[in-house]
């Protein structure tokens, strides 16, 4: 994921209320503020812009609905 789209992303989360700041969309990734800003101006990778994807697409962290194996 580019800078700019990364920074699109933002804004968009931003405006669809999932978060209210920079600080809340570094939450909601589970990584510090400063990484957030990091790949603002950097980009970052396949894995980070999928988990990008899912959550403005409002989608919980994988379950599974099995309890523990005995």
């Amino acid at each position: 994921m580019t800078a700019d789209a990364f920074a699109q992303w933002l804004d968009d989360t931003q405006s669809s209320g999932r978060a209210r700041s920079n600080s809340e969309c570094a939450r909601l990734l589970g990584v510090a503020r400063d990484t957030v800003e990091r790949w603002r101006a950097g980009g970052c990778d396949q894995r980070t812009a999928l988990a990008c994807a899912a959550l403005l697409a409002g989608l919980a962290p994988y379950q599974t609905t099995e309890g523990p194996q005995a």
